[in-house]
């Protein structure tokens, strides 16, 4: 695994509480060598933007990041380029 699957959960949690959602963690599903996240991002109270859903999964060599409404996956090859991905749909949509 790339990170450790609560240090991936926490620095998820911290950007998007820091970009005005709240995080949710749906639970998860093992596979052989990779592990699958289900996450969401939900707007605060009387923010108007939309509900964000999105899996992780955290493979041996990079992680790949799938949206709700978005066919093709985005791979990351650590951390830093995974959350940069997330806080771009954050912002962006």
């Amino acid at each position: 695994m790339i990170v450790n699957k609560d240090e991936l959960l926490q620095a998820v949690k911290k950007l998007v509480n820091d970009n005005g959602y709240d995080f949710f963690y749906n639970g998860c599903e093992s596979r052989v060598h990779e592990e699958a996240l289900s996450l969401a991002a939900q707007p605060r109270e009387g923010d108007d933007r939309p509900l964000l859903n999105f899996i992780v999964t955290n493979g041996s060599s990079r992680f790949r990041i799938t949206f709700a409404g978005i066919d093709v996956p985005k791979y990351c090859k650590d951390l830093d380029q995974l959350l940069d991905t997330i806080k771009d749909r954050l912002t962006t949509r």
